[in-house]
């Protein structure tokens, strides 16, 4: 894999803006981005707590990212989602494969139909 094919694979920049003075969803300089970035890597590699099924399929599925992989997985996060990650207003949604790269690219799902009608227009999950 080369740093051009790392590149394409990059979200475009989207920053998270509110209209509303002192939304928590505001980030102008990037700082809960990065918080929310560093959340993500730490659940993407920790291990899954409970007791659920222990067949060899459940296991794989359960598995936690090495580093490497939640380095690559995170490439793939606009900061936008990272921070409605880090408020709750998404949920991970399992992993899939990146058709250009073959990293994992982790969804979000929407919380409620409320905050999925905010984030489809782009603005503020709640206010907008």
């Amino acid at each position: 894999m080369s740093v051009i094919e790392l590149r394409r694979c990059r979200p475009a920049h989207d920053r998270p803006e509110c209209p509303e003075p002192g939304c928590a969803y505001a980030d102008p300089d990037g700082s809960l981005a990065r918080a929310a970035r560093e959340k993500l890597r730490a659940d993407l590699t920790a291990s899954p707590s409970g007791s659920g099924c222990r067949c060899a399929r459940c296991e794989a599925r359960n598995a936690p990212l090495g580093d490497i992989e939640a380095d690559l997985a995170l490439r793939h996060v606009s900061d936008r989602d990272a921070v409605l990650y880090h408020l709750g207003a998404v949920v991970l949604g399992g992993m899939i494969d990146c058709k250009r790269c073959r990293a994992w690219v982790p969804p979000f799902h929407a919380v409620s139909a409320s905050v999925a009608r905010s984030i489809e227009r782009g603005g503020c999950p709640f206010h907008c």
